[in-house]
């Protein structure tokens, strides 16, 4: 059984039909929760905080042009939302636990464009939050 990407807690699985291609998980003491594609990589599932704005870029030829737009969006969640994303953007810039690539099948970004537009984006909501 994978640990806990954040919390390094033993993770649940919580697949509701047995498969080969996916599985899920949950972490009980985090709350988190994962995919494990059929390759065996575990990332974030839909609906965790980083693949929200990660899925608004996912047919971007160039993510970093969408900051603003992303940006905003974000803005308009409520403040703890913006939190926990700056929380785990943080976390995953400074120590990479995960392949953001796994998270949505992008047509156009590479991990490395994806990192520098979470990067970008945080710096953003961060300055926006500052007004």
């Amino acid at each position: 059984m994978p640990n806990c990407l954040r919390c390094q807690t033993p993770l649940e699985n919580v697949t509701p039909t047995p498969t080969e291609q996916v599985r899920f998980f949950a972490c009980p003491h985090c709350h988190c929760q994962y995919t494990q594609n059929e390759q065996g990589r575990l990332f974030d599932r839909w609906l965790m905080p980083l693949t929200v704005p990660l899925y608004m870029i996912l047919f971007e030829k160039e993510p970093l042009t969408c900051i603003e737009r992303v940006a905003s969006f974000v803005m308009e969640k409520p403040s703890e939302y913006r939190k926990v994303l700056l929380e785990h953007i943080d976390a995953e810039l400074s120590s990479p636990t995960q392949r953001l690539s796994d998270i949505h099948k992008f047509s156009y970004a590479n991990e490395q464009q994806l990192r520098e537009f979470l990067a970008k984006l945080r710096a953003k909501i961060a300055d926006l939050s500052e007004k």
